[in-house]
């Protein structure tokens, strides 16, 4: 099973796995997901057999990964997102070795929950064993992980500052003001908000420090080898659309997600009792080129500060 997509994408990968599992009584499966994730999964319990790293950036990658591969002998090689450069690998592996490739497409498919793309081509594979099979319901499955060793019984609250762009990114200001709200009721919670080391990072932690946060609220800076057992145990996951939102909805935490320019359809294949998100509806800005919006900078955000702590605050069961 081939995932070479960001954290979220990797994660939400796991779903198809349990699938196969399941439906071909407990098969082999190794995940090749990109090499800066693979580390994620040396802490964990899931359903894969084994884990590899993925890069393909130099010509010696291209024969390390191939070797690899020849000297397990698989049966079959399913790609779930497929990209340009993997693509490419894959097809001339099965064309030299004869293994069967699978691959999706996301271009050239309609649009879906993230979970239902993914179980299509693995139901696709999974007729060809079983000629009877029906259709899963992505629904019933959503990624899971469970992280190796003691769990602290510490109560916490986990917050998602970050994300790829501005624009998806809820005010600071506003989980400056729902912290405070936690915190008052709840002064024996912690808030955590994990942060990487990169500039962008570093650049929201100065920013967020500068609102003067409640004491309780402490920066998380681990690699995420370290990550899951930190972060399992907690009540919640308060934030925007990113691949910390779904490792946390894989270690069984209750998320509540902020979208903005890009609508739930498709990255929040979720059940929504349990994940519950804040979008605003028919916002004419974000669909006016594509079915979102892709600005990286929005003067106004409208899709995304209307959302106002209180409201928030009161959706929480402490």
């Amino acid at each position: 099973m081939v995932k070479n997509r960001a954290l979220g994408d990797a994660i939400i990968g796991l779903s198809s796995i349990t699938y196969l599992v399941g439906a071909l009584a407990n098969p082999k499966v190794t995940y090749l997901v990109p090499r800066w994730i693979f580390p994620l999964f040396h802490s964990v319990r899931t359903d894969v057999s084994d884990f590899l790293p993925l890069k393909l950036d130099l010509v010696a990658d291209f024969f390390r990964l191939f070797f690899q591969l020849f000297s397990k002998k698989y049966d079959l090689i399913i790609e779930l997102h497929q990209r340009g450069t993997t693509g490419k690998f894959f097809k001339l592996y099965s064309f030299l070795t004869r293994t069967p490739y699978l691959f999706h497409n996301h271009n050239e498919t309609e649009r879906a929950p993230a979970i239902a793309r993914d179980l299509q081509i693995c139901f696709e594979a999974v007729k060809k064993y079983i000629p009877d099979a029906t259709l899963p319901d992505h629904k019933k499955f959503e990624p899971r992980m469970q992280a190796l060793g003691e769990i602290s019984l510490k109560k916490k609250i986990i917050f998602g500052i970050v994300a790829t762009r501005k624009t998806k990114m809820w005010p600071l200001k506003y989980y400056k003001f729902l912290a405070d709200m936690i915190l008052k009721k709840n002064p024996d919670y912690e808030i955590i908000i994990p942060l990487s080391n990169s500039e962008m990072d570093q650049k929201l932690e100065s920013e967020f420090m500068n609102l003067n946060p409640h004491p309780n609220v402490k920066f998380l800076k681990l690699g995420l080898e370290k990550l899951p057992k930190e972060l399992s145990g907690a009540k919640y996951y308060i934030g925007n659309d990113t691949g910390l939102k779904h490792l946390c909805v894989s270690l069984g935490i209750k998320t509540f997600t902020f979208f903005g320019p890009e609508e739930p359809f498709e990255w929040h294949p979720y059940n929504l009792e349990k994940h519950k998100f804040f979008f605003q509806e028919n916002l004419p800005c974000r669909t006016r080129v594509s079915h979102f919006c892709g600005l990286a900078t929005c003067e106004s955000i409208i899709c995304l500060n209307q959302f106002v702590p209180p409201q928030v605050f009161s959706q929480l069961e402490l």
